[in-house]
């Protein structure tokens, strides 16, 4: 399991729409999410990179917390099943949210290939020891929330 956390400058419904909006996060993220956010619905993720991820929403807490699997939308034996977590914990009246994104391994749902890949593939995973991806997003997120120009890697 790999978890970040991040305190960002602003209020929790601002970070909330940087995460969850498909126009937002693409300023950010490395990619195009293709989501409704709501339990239950489904996921489609288009990196910048060439890969792409399909996935299911399992929690929403609007402000609060987000949580979604996804896995690659091909039979790459490279790839496994992550869950992914945003949990938002608004700081006092004006100090900002502090964040925290966990990511681990789960099994993939049933009917998705290769679920004994890893991870490595996307750039994320126990087995690279930097992490650098999530920290490059992370820091896109307090960016784009910022009004600042995408950081890139």
């Amino acid at each position: 399991m790999i978890r970040r956390r991040v305190l960002i400058p602003v209020s929790p419904e601002r970070l909330w729409e940087a995460l969850t909006r498909p126009e937002l996060v693409r300023n950010w993220f490395g990619g195009e999410f293709d989501w409704d956010v709501t339990e239950g619905s489904a996921l489609r993720f288009h990196g910048d990179d060439g890969g792409s991820r399909e996935g299911r929403i399992d929690t929403v807490r609007p402000g609060r917390h987000l949580r979604f699997v996804w896995w690659p939308d091909h039979g790459d034996s490279e790839a496994d099943a992550t869950e992914v977590s945003y949990r938002l914990e608004p700081l006092d009246e004006g100090e900002g949210v502090v964040l925290t994104v966990q990511e681990r391994q789960v099994e993939a749902p049933a009917g998705v290939a290769d679920p004994q890949a890893r991870a490595a593939r996307v750039g994320c995973g126990p087995d690279l020891p930097d992490w650098t991806a999530w920290d490059t997003r992370l820091a896109g997120a307090w960016a784009g929330v910022a009004g600042v120009a995408r950081v890139r890697a």
